[in-house]
């Protein structure tokens, strides 16, 4: 079975279960500097332990240290 979100606008499908902190590894960005929300709230590091639910809206963007900046990742 899986969960179908949109990240970044784009659908996008897991097996039911994946947390977000597998998919943000799976993009290889688990390294990077990277600002996540999902359904439109920040969502710290401390809790990329969540899974994805169906319908959920995830953005992701590389975000700039020490900076007010941030660029969304095109997917």
């Amino acid at each position: 079975m899986s969960v179908e979100f949109t990240v970044n606008g784009e659908l996008c499908d897991r097996p039911k279960g994946t947390k977000l902190a597998d998919f943000i590894a799976e993009l290889k960005l688990n390294k990077t500097h990277v600002t996540v929300k999902i359904n439109r709230k920040w969502t710290g590091r401390k809790d990329w332990h969540q899974e994805l639910q169906a319908g959920d809206c995830v953005d992701i963007s590389l975000s700039v240290p020490m900076s007010c900046a941030s660029t969304e990742l095109e997917n």
